[in-house]
């Protein structure tokens, strides 16, 4: 090869590798390292602008500290009908958020956001080195069924006003911010995911990525991650949400999450900016309820949580807070729901106990056969064969009561165990939960007798031992579950004989 050819195919295969790695590997293999998207997720490293080590800590000044050691600070009470909301001086953040108002459900308080034990965590506003701490509530009003309060802070890290509006009519609490600073500032929003007592200690996080899908991420995928850009991002327990939902013009650079005093907190990191500056955010903070969700942002109704079984607990609880509004208890409408269910499916359990008649029947005969013929083994192969053509056809119709009452029960229990609705919904007496189980056990023992009590009647010793024993098997079962679906089955049960009865005097 002379030396005009080898520096021609040097040439060539550099011009290749360059093409190669431009169009192809950069663009396809290294495509998530040079654009981000909203929602995306990122690993933290010191070595890209995009993942600056995240600020975890918040330096509040020295005056503000001093100030607040010597004085206690302002609060302001907000009264809506669906929230009471207390709003502290100190850091112009949220002491305590009381959600008063669930559709269909008796109001009851629950207090469902707190401030930190160590420092305000709610909404605060904080800063890359000095934070403020004191701020002046300088108006409230009230107009067109919004409460206003405005505070500010002056202090050297510059003029800082924020502007809370809370609404009569939804969940929603719009803040508006705007930073005059004193010298280039990153601020970045914290905020608390609610906590409900009693709830434990687990956690989802609701996220929107670019296709605004909501992902649901626990505490142990968080460490050391960011989200960038996110349209939509805070914390949920099992009833309530506490959600950064608008960001105008874009505030939320990204978002990550961190846990102090066993309160997860979301903190929602700005631009930096060096010149006077204003953004408009709103955050829904309120109960996973449909309509609420709904009316705030569409989004969010991702989060009812019930699975595989939405398309079917979904009308359940409908059906249940329709009847609420007329029995106002929840237990009653368990019980009405459960009697208009069997009533609809008395020709189908009708078939179903033909079914059931006819199966006996059938075992009967083959067990006659089997004793009848058990020394001819040909013979008792064709009377089996001539039975099951005569008698064995299966009916499907006869499964569908049963199959009805199974995908009820299923659908009630994910109401039951999801739905806000429901919390700390009573029944009359000893029952004041009917998500929880029964704290006496009586409607599982009323369970027990429903099953054992018509057996007694019977002739057969060996019938009312069975009905006795599965009658002690299904109370040990249905006492680990809670009141509500045992106040399904007990109402189940009971209607059931009472059709039973209503058939056979009427024949």
């Amino acid at each position: 090869m002379d030396t005009k050819q080898f520096f021609t195919s040097i040439s060539f295969a550099i011009v290749t590798t360059m093409l190669i790695n431009y169009f192809i590997i950069d663009r396809f293999f290294y495509k998530d390292t040079q654009e981000i998207k909203s929602g995306q997720a990122f690993h933290v490293t010191p070595l890209e602008q995009m993942n600056k080590p995240l600020a975890t800590e918040v330096n509040f000044l020295d005056e503000d500290i001093t100030f607040f050691k010597k004085s206690q600070p302002e609060l302001t009470t907000i009264v809506t009908p669906y929230s009471d909301i207390i709003f502290s001086s100190q850091g112009a953040t949220i002491d305590h958020l009381i959600c008063k108002k669930v559709s269909g459900h008796v109001e009851t308080p629950l207090e469902i956001l707190r401030q930190s034990a160590q420092a305000p965590s709610n909404f605060l506003l904080a800063f890359d080195q000095n934070t403020p701490l004191h701020y002046t509530l300088i108006n409230q009003e009230y107009a067109q069924g919004k409460h206003v309060l405005v505070y500010e802070s002056q202090s050297t890290v510059g003029t800082i006003t924020k502007e809370f509006t809370v609404h009569d009519t939804t969940y929603t609490i719009d803040v508006r911010i705007t930073i005059d600073p004193a010298y280039p500032q990153t601020p970045r929003f914290i905020f608390n995911a609610p906590k409900l007592a009693g709830l434990g200690k687990e956690y989802d996080l609701a996220l929107v990525n670019d296709n605004h899908a909501l992902k649901r991420l626990k505490k142990s995928e968080l460490a050391d991650k960011a989200f960038a850009m996110p349209t939509l991002c805070g914390g949920i327990d099992r009833y309530f949400v506490n959600a950064l939902i608008k960001n105008t013009p874009a505030f939320a650079q990204r978002c990550y999450f961190m846990t102090k005093n066993d309160l997860l907190q979301c903190v929602v990191e700005g631009p930096e900016i060096s010149t006077k500056t204003s953004w408009e955010l709103s955050w829904y903070c309120g109960p996973k309820e449909f309509e609420s969700l709904q009316l705030s942002d569409p989004r969010l109704t991702e989060l009812l949580d019930y699975g595989w079984f939405a398309t079917l607990a979904r009308p359940l609880l409908f059906l249940l807070k329709f009847l609420y509004n007329f029995v106002h208890n929840f237990g009653i409408a368990i019980i009405i729901l459960t009697i208009l269910l069997n009533v609809a499916l008395v020709p189908f359990s009708a078939r179903g106990d033909k079914v059931l008649q006819k199966s006996t029947d059938f075992s009967k005969k083959m067990q006659y056969l089997e004793q009848k013929y058990k020394h001819d083994k040909e013979r008792l192969a064709q009377e089996r064969s001539e039975l099951m053509q005569k008698h064995g056809a299966f009916d499907a119709l006869g499964c569908v009561s049963f199959l009805f009452q199974t995908i009820f029960f299923i659908g009630l229990n994910k109401v039951l165990s999801s739905s806000v609705e429901l919390y700390h919904a009573p029944f009359y007496g000893w029952i004041a939960d009917l998500s929880v189980k029964d704290p006496y056990y009586i409607l599982p023992l009323c369970v027990f007798l429903a099953i054992a009590l018509p057996s007694i009647n019977m002739g057969d010793i060996r019938q009312k031992a069975t009905s006795f024993g599965i009658g002690l098997l299904i109370c040990g079962i249905v006492a680990q579950l809670s009141a509500g679906l045992v106040l399904f089955i007990l109402t189940n049960v009971l209607t059931r004989v009472a059709i039973t009865r209503i058939k056979k005097m009427v024949a």
